[in-house]
């Protein structure tokens, strides 16, 4: 079985295929697009997830559709409601020449982004960013010149470039100058407009469960340790399991699907629980308390009202791999910046044991 991670490395030989496919890209802007039919894709193909997953169920059209790479969910009855179309079939192929809209979360790669060049491109991206994306992140190592010869190079092939689009949802007044920096190659228009993941969230009373849900780590560190790490915050510690164990509450561990292919078979689900399904926000409003570090996930329960805390060990290691966090997220009196868990179980227990 492939893993996300398959589908989401962008290699050499894909970059070059999507930059000569630019003669596809132009004449398929010429052909007529059939208003009403709207694709849907996320993940880069590999599953139906994330905010494309909740739009496409509150969208009301006969002629939706959700493109997919991953042709093992053809057949699954999980996904027996969604309209799932394999993205390289001659249906795929038709359908992504004539759609009208096309709603995606990781990018114009959700796609065949030379087939979607015509269409209107609606960018839901996955969670709002805590760090940097985009060109100041993708080319951070570039000298000023080649970074402004990479941006140009792109406005003018930009089915090439993964970020391209013209429209991004962003649910937040504060981060609109953000999303305008991350998406300077194509310019789009920014919708402020609440997440589809999050729009209807359940307000229900919390079970006695914690979440814990990292950010990916295997990224940009390579054989990273996560016993060690999850050591280091304080998860094995004595103090926490034993009141968790008295308090009758579970905590519940969630990899981000970048890492799931590490944890799978692990011993940490002798000690915890271990979620490794596929959609994280079908039972997100069933935690007390969501505990995170630069995952997006911070602001998906700031935007729903749930206690989100954040605490990482690894903030200089970390921001000097994958970037600075944003600067509005930092200077927010609400976002923690916390170390280890166990300083603050008094507060945890103060408020849910």
């Amino acid at each position: 079985m492939k893993t996300y991670d398959f589908y989401y490395k962008r290699g050499v030989l894909k970059k070059v295929i999507n930059i000569a496919f630019v003669l596809v890209a132009f004449l398929g802007k010429l052909i007529p697009k059939k208003k009403g039919v709207y694709l849907f894709g996320s993940m880069y193909g590999y599953n139906v997830a994330d905010n494309s997953k909740y739009l496409y169920r509150q969208t009301e059209s006969n002629s939706k559709y959700f493109i997919i790479f991953n042709k093992e969910l053809l057949n699954d009855e999980e996904y027996s409601d969604y309209n799932l179309i394999y993205a390289r079939s001659l249906k795929g192929i038709v359908l992504q020449l004539r759609a009208e809209k096309v709603f995606f979360t990781h990018g114009i790669f959700d796609f065949l982004p030379y087939l979607i060049a015509g269409s209107e491109k609606h960018n839901l991206w996955h969670g709002v960013p805590l760090k940097e994306i985009g060109p100041y992140s993708d080319w951070a190592n570039d000298c000023k010149v080649l970074f402004y010869i990479k941006v140009y190079f792109y406005k003018l092939v930009p089915h090439a470039y993964y970020m391209s689009c013209d429209y991004v949802y962003c649910p937040f007044e504060s981060r609109v100058e953000d999303y305008h920096r991350y998406f300077m190659v194509s310019n789009p228009k920014v919708v402020l407009k609440k997440q589809a993941k999050n729009v209807n969230s359940k307000h229900i009373a919390p079970k006695k469960k914690i979440l814990y849900a990292p950010t990916h780590r295997s990224m940009y560190f390579s054989d990273f340790d996560f016993e060690d790490y999850f050591s280091k915050i304080g998860l094995y510690d004595e103090l926490f399991i034993n009141s968790m164990k008295e308090t009758g509450f579970e905590l519940v561990i969630r990899p981000h699907p970048v890492d799931k292919v590490v944890f799978e078979g692990s011993a940490l689900s002798s000690v915890y629980k271990l979620d490794l399904t596929h959609d994280l926000y079908a039972t997100l409003a069933d935690y007390a308390l969501v505990i995170t570090d630069y995952s997006s996930i911070y602001l998906d329960c700031l935007e729903r009202g749930t206690e989100c805390i954040s605490i990482a060990a690894d903030y200089d290691e970390y921001v000097q791999k994958a970037g600075e966090l944003s600067e509005s997220l930092v200077n927010d009196k609400s976002f923690d910046n916390l170390t280890e868990i166990i300083p603050i179980l008094k507060r945890i227990e103060k408020k849910y044991f």
